[in-house]
């Protein structure tokens, strides 16, 4: 349990997609934030004239996203718009992607899935880094770490603000 007012940020990585109602997920800390806590969002970007729906899996989302929507749910919640952009690859890049992957993973077994298992582990740490990366220097915060050569970081950093067709997006608010 968390206290009333005791939290400065809330950062969701692919999470609001799962909620059916919006306000469900929003709830869960609403009366949890600080006055001018930040809120990042991030989910994937569902712009339908890509061929979202065609996608090459079947997707538990329950909500899709765009940078409108976003914004509304910023709106909503009474919280300050920071920015909203997309990242990473483009969608139809994404999906052409995903087709090989699909392929490529479409006789797994579970006697093969230690290998794959610790490659994935750090890519997400990869990952996670570069985002936290992003937020902090959004807020002008600096976290003190050693890296040295992290070529991951500069493909994460990339952010398009007037394209619309990369595949995630990502959003910061601010409590207002």
């Amino acid at each position: 349990e968390l206290e009333e007012n005791s939290i400065d940020a809330v950062i969701s990585l692919h999470v609001l997609e799962h909620f059916a109602d919006p306000s469900d997920f929003t709830s869960i800390y609403a009366n949890k934030l600080k006055d001018s806590a930040y809120i990042y969002l991030e989910v994937p970007n569902c712009r339908f004239y890509e061929g979202f729906e065609k996608r090459v899996y079947d997707s538990p989302h329950l909500t899709f996203w765009n940078s409108e929507s976003l914004r509304e749910l910023g709106e909503r919640n009474n919280y300050k718009v920071i920015n909203i952009y997309t990242s990473d690859k483009l969608i139809s890049d994404n999906f052409k992607e995903g087709l090989i992957i699909k392929k490529r993973f479409e006789k797994w077994t579970p006697l093969n899935a230690s290998n794959l298992s610790l490659k994935l582990n750090n890519k997400i740490k990869i990952l996670v880094k570069s985002l936290i990366t992003s937020f902090t220097d959004k807020l002008g915060i600096s976290i003190k770490r050693n890296v040295v050569n992290n070529p991951v970081k500069s493909a994460f950093n990339v952010f398009p603000e007037k394209s619309p067709n990369h595949w995630v997006i990502r959003a910061l608010f601010q409590k207002n």
